[in-house]
């Protein structure tokens, strides 16, 4: 298993929420999809997160090989 750290900012002037889980692709320095896009892991239940503007939420995005 390989697990990335993901940073979502909002750099918006507003604040925001987000819900649920992101939609995740890797993709080749030709900028074409390489595999499937990722699966969503439900065993961690999706809860809303609040962001301020300027605020960064950190996430894990994990590869199972």
């Amino acid at each position: 298993m390989t697990a990335y750290e993901l940073e979502l900012s909002n750099v918006s002037k507003h604040t925001c929420m987000l819900i649920g889980f992101p939609g995740v692709s890797a993709v080749g320095s030709n900028g074409h999809r390489l595999g499937s896009p990722a699966v969503r892991d439900h065993s961690d239940p999706a809860r809303p997160v609040i962001l301020s503007r300027g605020v960064t939420a950190h996430v894990f995005l994990r590869i199972l090989m």
